[in-house]
């Protein structure tokens, strides 16, 4: 595909700020809540789905933004449109992600200091799943940040 043939070239400027990391992403979520039934009518469906933001969380919308970014850029590299990708989005959700697990872990130490007595009691009288249960429930899967 050639970049001037394709109709979604209206579209490049917002895709390429996007790429650049020049767009805040609370600004693009409200930029595609506004353009997404155009550009959904205007190019593939998958081109539309790796565009779409995904788990948005009005707590994390660079998060949302970062996967945006990934279609914008399978997009701009499609039309051959120049662009310089930016890390922008993801150094934020990384050190986003970093506070999540860092308040998983007090979360977890409370929660072990709290119920940790009982549940030690619950077993030496019930031994076996409970104990282990205890254990497991100390740990969030899927989480880096594991003690």
């Amino acid at each position: 595909m050639n970049g001037p043939e394709h109709p979604v070239t209206k579209f490049l400027s917002p895709l390429q700020e996007l790429a650049e990391g020049r767009t805040a992403p609370s600004d693009w979520l409200v930029w595609w809540s506004s353009h997404s039934e155009e550009i959904e009518a205007l190019v593939s469906r998958g081109w539309y789905l790796r565009l779409k933001p995904r788990q948005v969380d009005p707590d994390q919308p660079n998060r949302a933004a970062l996967f945006s970014q990934e279609g914008a850029c399978y997009i701009l590299n499609a039309l051959d449109v120049p662009f310089e990708k930016s890390d922008r989005y993801h150094q934020v959700w990384v050190e986003e992600f970093r506070l999540y697990c860092e308040e998983q872990k007090a979360l977890r130490k409370r929660l072990k200091k709290q119920y940790g007595p009982q549940l030690a009691l619950l077993g030496k009288t019930f031994p076996g799943p409970v104990s282990e249960d205890a254990d497991r429930t100390a740990r969030m899967p899927g989480c880096s940040c594991h003690p």
